[in-house]
């Protein structure tokens, strides 16, 4: 572990990447050694061989913890360290460090200047920003035929089976909303004197017959 951080400073590695190697260097997978001993030895000389793998995992855990936590708080990491511990082995900050660099490489913002839009090369050289102005047209728009405001309409007549009724009326409103309402309203007066005169009409009609 010691030489292994010492031949990744001599190459100029980041300190991050020197950590992974060092590891990677000391780490070993003493599940084949098991294996290994398990297919070799029998008895006594089988339990001898089995303290071998379980004594280096043991020392292994051992000295890479104490390690990865120097290092951590070293700031040898691209974890902070000054996080929580629990955060740190729970959060994966390699992915958000690549999350946020994608999200630096796309810019979209609405440019309050006269011009068009603009365009540059990011610094990496293989993003384009480009800048937009939207142009809402300078407010709300009115409707070129208004409607009134306020109209009333003498309807005629209404027409039924036997005659007209010259008694309906309709009044067309605006509201502010820009809805139009249409209220029918009929003169009951009127309606009874209508009726009156076609049950009128219609008896001397039968009459005449």
């Amino acid at each position: 572990l010691f030489f292994a951080n010492i031949l990744t400073s001599c190459l100029g590695l980041k300190k991050p990447e020197r950590v992974t190697v060092s590891v990677e260097c000391c780490y070993q997978n003493v599940g084949i050694a098991t294996s290994v001993a398990l297919t070799m030895f029998e008895g006594d000389e089988l339990s001898e061989a089995m303290g071998v793998p379980l004594f280096y995992g043991l020392v292994e855990a051992l000295v890479l913890g104490v390690y990865c936590l120097i290092a951590w708080k070293l700031g040898w990491t691209k974890a902070p360290s000054d996080d929580p511990i629990w955060k740190v082995l729970a959060t994966s900050y390699e992915v958000l460090a690549a999350e946020a660099k994608e999200l630096e490489a796309i810019e979209v913002s609405y440019m309050q200047e006269n011009n068009d839009g603009a365009e540059s090369v990011s610094e990496f050289g293989d993003t384009i920003f480009h800048y937009f102005r939207l142009d809402c047209g300078g407010g709300r728009k009115e409707p070129k035929d208004k409607l009134p405001t306020h109209t009333a309409e003498i309807k005629p007549s209404i027409k039924t089976k036997e005659t007209e009724l010259p008694c309906r009326t309709d009044e067309t409103i605006q509201k502010d909303d820009d809805t139009v309402e249409t209220i029918h309203s009929i003169d009951q007066s009127s309606v009874n004197s209508c009726q009156s005169e076609n049950t009128g009409t219609k008896i001397h009609d039968e009459a005449d017959v």
